[in-house]
């Protein structure tokens, strides 16, 4: 099965059980599990910095930034528990936007192509691959 499948399957699991209405962190520990069952490595609230190099080449640290969940390093998933659905086209919905831009930016920090935006929303389960 592939990791797409695998993360599929077990957000869809955790949001059948648990269904809409609870706090991201609900979510991030039953999914977190749920994904130990298949991979070695799960991380939650995994740290990375960001960081700004000065004009004469000084690099400082600038924020400090969590991943809700890392698997085997190499796969990022951003969690939200909001209503309405996460969409990357909706330009104009800010929020939608600034959720997708998020994981984008955690892949890139930590040179990961593969993330997933999951929302375990109101009506429905908004499970979004992104890819840099």
């Amino acid at each position: 099965m592939i990791n797409r499948d695998i993360i599929f399957k077990s957000a869809t699991r955790v949001y059948e059980q648990l269904d809409y209405g609870l706090s991201e962190a609900a979510y991030q520990i039953a999914l977190a599990e749920e994904l130990r069952e298949y991979y070695n490595d799960v991380q939650t609230e995994y740290h990375v910095s960001e960081y700004y190099t000065t004009s004469k080449g000084r690099k400082i640290q600038v924020a400090s930034l969590r991943i809700d969940i890392l698997i085997n390093n190499n796969i990022i998933l951003e969690l939200k528990s909001v209503g309405g659905k996460l969409e990357k086209k909706d330009e104009e919905n800010t929020m939608k936007q600034k959720e997708y831009k998020q994981c984008k930016r955690y892949q890139k920090l930590k040179n990961i192509n593969e993330g997933y935006l999951i929302n375990f929303g109101e009506k429905q389960l908004d499970f979004i691959p992104i890819k840099i």
